[in-house]
C-alpha cells in the first residue's frame, strides 16, 4: 500500500489547484471590444453571442446601439431620446388632428399569455405614419409609440386654437344680445 506524507499530499493538492486555476483563467475570454468613451472594462461580454441574466441588472448608464429586442417589461425612471436640432434636417411641422383622427386606439389580449393591453395596431399606424413602424426580418411589425407624441401635440394645439375662436364667437354673440 502506498503511503503519502501529509507534506507531499498538500504540495500535490496545491499543484493541482494551481493547474486547474491556470486552465480556467486561460479559458476565460473577456470582452471582445473596447467599451466606448474610455469606460472601464465592460461587466458583461460585449461580443455577438446572446447572454442571459436571470437576476436583476443595475447599471448607472447603459448605451445600446443598433436594433435591440426585449421580451418582457422594461422599467426605468426615464428615457431620453436624441432630439437635438443639430442632428436633424428637412424639419417640417407634422399634421395634428388630421393625422390623429386616422389612428385607432384599441384594447386587446396578448396571444399566448392572455394578458390585456391597450395600444394601436402597427399595420394601421403604418398606413398613416410609416416612420413610426418597423418591420422585423420575420415580418412582425412594431410601433415607436414616441413617434405618436408629435401629432398629438399638434392636434392639441390645433384644437386649442379652434376653442379660442369658438370662445370669441360665443363672447361676441353674448355681447350682441
Amino acid at each position: 500500500m502506498l503511503v503519502i506524507s501529509k507534506k507531499y499530499f498538500v504540495s500535490l493538492l496545491a499543484l493541482v489547484v494551481l493547474f486547474i486555476g491556470t486552465a480556467i483563467a486561460q479559458a476565460w475570454t473577456g470582452p471582445s471590444q473596447t467599451p466606448p468613451n474610455g469606460n472601464i472594462s465592460a461587466p458583461v461580454n460585449v461580443g455577438t453571442t446572446d447572454q442571459v441574466k436571470n437576476a436583476g441588472l443595475a447599471v448607472n448608464t447603459l448605451a445600446v446601439f443598433g436594433n435591440t429586442s426585449v421580451t418582457g417589461n422594461v422599467t426605468a425612471a426615464g428615457f431620453f431620446h436624441s432630439s437635438d436640432a443639430r442632428l436633424k434636417e428637412d424639419i417640417a411641422t407634422i399634421g395634428g388632428v388630421a393625422v390623429v383622427s386616422q389612428l385607432r386606439g384599441v384594447s386587446f389580449n396578448w396571444k399566448g399569455s392572455g394578458v390585456p393591453g391597450v395600444g394601436v395596431i402597427a399595420q394601421e399606424v403604418e398606413a398613416v405614419l410609416p416612420a413610426a413602424v418597423r418591420t422585423a426580418a420575420d415580418g412582425t411589425k412594431s410601433v415607436d409609440y414616441d413617434a405618436l407624441i408629435a401629432p398629438l401635440i399638434e392636434a392639441v394645439k390645433e384644437q386649442q386654437a379652434e376653442i379660442e375662436v369658438l370662445k370669441a364667437e360665443i363672447a361676441n354673440l353674448k355681447a350682441g344680445h
